[in-house]
């Protein structure tokens, strides 16, 4: 790989977290956006954290390579751990979806989607 495609690759790595980092705040901004342009911010942040996780696919083909330290083992649990409460979160976000996706309304029973029982499991 060159040199420079290396370099644009950092760089959209870059763009992504300062995109998915204001998408975030704007996602807990609840009461001031709205139900609507929530649900589209939602859309945009699963777009964007499905697109890191494959730009950074080969973090993934190094994890059971190599010694672990006690703190990168740690980092490497939390690390996983948000992949799945991001997981959770965007999909029972999509289910109770009924302005950005309202085809997939109701996929999963909203009671199901709408459960504290995820926070105790992810946490």
């Amino acid at each position: 790989m060159s040199m420079n495609k290396k370099k644009n690759i950092k760089i959209t790595r870059r763009i992504i977290d300062i995109c998915m980092t204001i998408l975030m705040l704007c996602l807990m901004a609840y009461q001031m956006t709205g139900d609507v342009f929530h649900e589209w911010i939602g859309i945009g942040m699963s777009v964007l954290v499905i697109t890191h996780q494959i730009l950074n696919r080969k973090w993934y083909s190094a994890i059971i390579k190599g010694r672990y330290s006690l703190l990168r083992a740690w980092f490497l649990c939390v690390d996983i751990l948000l992949l799945i409460s991001f997981t959770v979160n965007a999909i029972c976000g999509i289910s109770m979806s009924s302005h950005a996706m309202p085809f997939m309304y109701g996929f999963l029973p909203i009671a199901f989607a709408r459960s504290p029982f995820w926070f105790g499991i992810i946490l």
